[in-house]
């Protein structure tokens, strides 16, 4: 029923990706891509987030920045008692300011 927990351990590798290219000299594209992917038991898990975004460097250690972002994860339980799937998904648009000190 509702309100179980399991605990396990895997390994869980993440990959992942960052680039960044300067457009021009205040301009930058930044793309980001990460991967957890992990199978224990008879547990199937996975969590990945990809973004892109345009950076403006408005000051020497302030930017501003608009992008896309997407979330998503799932897992996938076939043990005796818990088996079921669950499944959460997020992307949009966003707006931020990164401050370097």
């Amino acid at each position: 029923g509702l309100g179980r927990s399991i605990i396990s351990e895997a390994p869980a590798p993440m990959y992942g990706l960052d680039v960044a290219v300067a457009v021009s000299e205040r301009w930058t594209l930044g793309m980001r891509g990460r991967i957890v992917d992990t199978a224990a038991s008879e547990i199937d898990t996975s969590v990945s987030a990809y973004s892109a975004a345009f950076e403006y460097a408005a000051k020497d250690k302030l930017s501003l920045g608009f992008g896309y972002e997407q979330f998503e994860t799932y897992a996938d339980s076939q043990l005796s008692g818990t088996s079921g799937y669950v499944a959460y998904r997020y992307s949009g648009p966003r707006v931020f300011t990164t401050v370097r000190f």
